[in-house]
């Protein structure tokens, strides 16, 4: 949907193919912010906060959930980017018992108090958290410390563009329903064992390199040998790596109907089960993009009809 600047490698084979790319409009002033039952754009609620009716302390009144979660975060930001190498590692050990919730309730911050409830429900909402707070804070913060002041851009006509450029090099080795069964690593290079989802027939395939990019939840069901070709720590991540579910509904329309509100790219923003939607902007694509991941309640059977 949108690739951020600092994907070096990803621009480097956009402008290896002579791919046109143009700017993600992530925000805009006019994006539409329903919540609490109030419906209200992000230039109003940035010039008065406390329109969203969020019960936030008197101290943190007039604060956008933004503002204050950079209270938190930026001085640790900070601190990192002095000497990334350095204090990455002090910062683990200040913060790794934090939760995301834990971090924004129990540590102290700008105000020399943490934030109150109201103030962590509103960074919660708006800023995307909401299935996140029991997660690891430092996981959080690594995910989030490079997106913040990034310039994001997309592929004219499609980031699908970029792999349809692969194409002509890479078509004839590209093999479809196999799945996995073993990989074995010699000396001077490894094998990919794999059987056909339909056949059942064996296949296999030898190179120098095998850049396998499976998630781990499905690679604990593939055999490798010799076992030590993976590190004992390794396979422990295998076995215990958790995965959030993120997922991407794109809705197609006869017509703009957001540009006639206003919305030129950017997103809407609720508490309602859609949560994030962006808006298409240029290309041949008319379309929505509701965005949602992480731990979300799901929508019990009893409420499909």
């Amino acid at each position: 949907m949108r690739i951020p600047e600092y994907h070096y490698l990803v621009f480097e084979y956009i402008h290896k193919f002579g791919l046109q790319i143009h700017p993600f409009i992530n925000e805009t002033p006019e994006e539409v912010i329903y919540v609490n039952g109030v419906k209200t754009r992000a230039r109003i609620y940035h010039r008065q906060p406390d329109i969203l009716q969020y019960p936030v302390a008197p101290h943190e009144a007039w604060k956008t959930a933004k503002h204050l979660f950079n209270l938190a975060v930026k001085p640790i930001v900070d601190f990192i980017n002095k000497d990334p190498i350095r204090n990455w590692s002090l910062v683990v050990k200040r913060f790794d018992k934090y939760s995301m919730y834990t971090f924004l309730k129990f540590y102290p911050h700008e105000f020399g108090t943490p934030f109150s409830e109201g103030a962590i429900e509103m960074m919660a909402v708006l800023l995307d958290l909401e299935g996140l707070m029991e997660e690891s804070f430092l996981d959080i913060l690594r995910i989030n410390m490079p997106l913040v002041q990034t310039r994001f851009y997309q592929i004219t006509g499609g980031n699908a563009r970029l792999p349809e450029a692969f194409l002509p090099q890479v078509q004839e080795d590209i093999v479809f329903q196999q799945r996995m069964s073993k990989i074995v690593q010699y000396k001077n290079g490894v094998t990919i064992h794999s059987i056909h989802q339909s056949t059942l027939e064996p296949y296999s395939v030898t190179g120098d390199f095998a850049i396998v990019t499976i998630p781990f939840t499905v690679l604990r069901f593939v055999e490798v040998e010799p076992r030590d070709s993976f590190s004992h720590n390794k396979w422990k991540a295998i076995r215990e790596m958790n995965f959030a579910i993120s997922t991407k509904i794109a809705i197609e329309f006869k017509s703009r109907f957001w540009e006639r509100e206003g919305l030129m790219g950017g997103k809407t923003v609720t508490d309602l089960p859609i949560r994030f939607t962006y808006a298409a902007l240029g290309g041949n694509s008319i379309s929505l993009k509701r965005f949602f991941c992480k731990r979300e309640p799901k929508v019990s059977d009893s409420t499909v009809f």
